[in-house]
């Protein structure tokens, strides 16, 4: 009887970590080949959820600018509970299959939709309503050449010259919240294209006036990223005008966004620091800008994109190995008692 009490009592802490009821809109887990070009038309990519194709911006950036790496990414918290992952990785290049040491004056932009006309909805605000919120979670990592490069100009076998600019960071890589069906910025999560702190940044509208900064460095630091949005009030002559409020968790815990504590970034998406924006998100960007200002060209990783209606669908997870361990061994007592 003891065994089994036991048993129960492991089993019912291990599903608390599994996703009961979550309800997932759309993920990107890039589960093509290695070294497939992502976003080349009709019927070419995978992935769920969502309304269309990868789609470049224009005449934005080299058509191989966003490809699969093999090898995804993954992500393990401080719990041991580690994120369910699948496929390789994206990554979005400015110079696209060219070395980046050549140079380039496009940027590579791209943009997926989320099929909402389950909810009859036509962006996420609808879906979820005035108050409501939603989740969207991401793993990144900016990469691409550190500043300043030394490079060897007399082929004496050392560095001998300084090239670009000496602030230590790519040019606007980062992951945004678009509405209006196309590559309309609202919020960037990244590095925006003016920033000069090697920082993780939160940007309304491709506004600088009031930045919220992280502690955590942006360059060649991988981070799983979960965004909670919550639908504002934007009549600004109600009393209980409220605009669109983005938050950011970085390297969080998996389990439930009630361990989490305060976010690491926050801010309410106003158009410069003044006027309400009505965030209304359709789809989500992966963005990295081309050479500019002395500053090198921008490569980021992407993977594991989720948009979902709560915390625990855009961040599905398994128990750390000693649960797991203690489940298999209350199986077998459990087996082994019923046989005796």
């Amino acid at each position: 009887m003891k065994i089994a009490t036991t048993c129960f009592g492991v089993i019912a802490v291990a599903l608390m970590a599994l996703p009961a009821g979550a309800e997932l809109i759309s993920y990107e887990g890039f589960q093509y080949a290695d070294g497939t070009d992502i976003g080349l038309g009709p019927g070419s990519d995978g992935g769920s959820g969502w309304s269309n194709e990868w789609t470049r911006n224009g005449s934005n950036g080299d058509p191989n600018s966003l490809r699969a790496v093999g090898g995804g990414l993954s992500y393990t918290d401080t719990m041991g509970r580690t994120l369910v992952t699948s496929g390789n990785y994206g990554l979005v290049d400015f110079n696209g299959l060219n070395d980046d040491r050549d140079g380039g004056g496009r940027n590579a932009q791209w943009y997926r939709n989320m099929d909402l006309s389950g909810y009859g909805a036509a962006n996420m605000t609808e879906v979820v309503g005035v108050g409501g919120s939603y989740y969207i979670s991401f793993i990144g990592e900016r990469r691409g050449f550190h500043d300043p490069l030394v490079v060897d100009t007399d082929n004496d076998g050392g560095g001998d010259q300084t090239q670009y600019h000496p602030n230590v960071y790519a040019r606007n890589a980062h992951f945004t919240l678009l509405n209006g069906g196309g590559l309309g910025e609202v919020a960037q999560i990244g590095n925006p294209s003016n920033k000069t702190t090697d920082r993780w940044t939160l940007r309304a509208k491709n506004a600088a006036v009031d930045d919220a900064v992280s502690d955590e460095r942006f360059s060649y630091n991988q981070q799983f990223v979960v965004v909670k949005v919550t639908a504002g009030n934007l009549d600004i002559n109600d009393v209980n005008f409220i605009p669109d409020l983005v938050e950011v968790w970085l390297n969080p815990d998996l389990s439930s966004e009630g361990l989490n504590g305060a976010p690491d970034m926050s801010k309410f998406i106003l158009d410069n620091g003044v006027d309400p924006i009505d965030l209304a998100q359709t789809g989500v960007g992966l963005l990295a800008g081309s050479e500019g200002g002395n500053r090198r060209g921008a490569v980021m990783a992407f993977d594991e994109i989720r948009v979902g209606l709560d915390w625990e669908s855009v961040t599905p997870n398994v128990p750390e190995p000693t649960s797991l361990a203690l489940l298999s061994l209350c199986g077998l007592g459990l087996a082994t008692r019923r046989r005796g």
